[in-house]
């Protein structure tokens, strides 16, 4: 097995295992929140969901603790490219190996296509009943408008948590 116990045991890592290490630096640049990678627009919308629950403080907390963790997800990346190879650093299994390039692949898609994501979002917070407040800041009775980071307002049958077409849709049926 292949442990990898201090930042010095990942030194020179693009040297012995350059497809590990792009793998590994594109998961730390999207955990830094380095647009265009899906990281950024997690962190975007978290702090959009703060300012507009007009929770300011909370929001610059989170905007200077994003960029005391970006030193240090930077950091890794710096030991990675470099620094002198590690000795004795092995290569990992071809299970670990899939694993990181998978994770690697749905970062980047879901950095380019969101929308899979974007609905999963709003179908979680349908199903908490108003666990995000509606465009004026109150919470309102049942979830009727959630509004995503891309502007895209779904219509939501809060009976059955189900989400409907968007508004723009609906009205060019009519």
């Amino acid at each position: 097995d292949v442990y990898v116990e201090k930042i010095s045991d990942l030194a020179g890592l693009s040297r012995t295992n350059a497809p590990m290490a792009i793998f590994l630096s594109a998961m730390m640049l999207s955990l830094a929140g380095i647009p265009p990678l899906a990281g950024f627009f997690a962190k975007w919308y978290v702090f959009n969901a703060a300012i507009q629950a007009h929770l300011y403080p909370l929001a610059v907390i989170g905007v200077l603790m994003s960029v005391v963790a970006c030193f240090y997800y930077l950091r890794i990346v710096k030991v990675i490219y470099f620094d002198e190879p590690a000795p004795g650093f092995e290569r990992a299994s071809p299970a670990v190996t899939a694993v990181l390039i998978v994770a690697s692949l749905l970062v980047v898609f879901f950095s380019f296509w969101p929308g899979p994501l974007d609905v999963a979002a709003a179908a979680s917070v349908v199903k908490g009943k108003g666990a995000m407040p509606a465009r004026g800041g109150a919470a309102p009775d049942d979830v009727n408008d959630l509004e995503l980071g891309r502007s895209v307002v779904y219509l939501v049958n809060a009976s059955g948590g189900k989400l409907a077409e968007p508004k723009e849709a609906t009205a060019e049926k009519k």
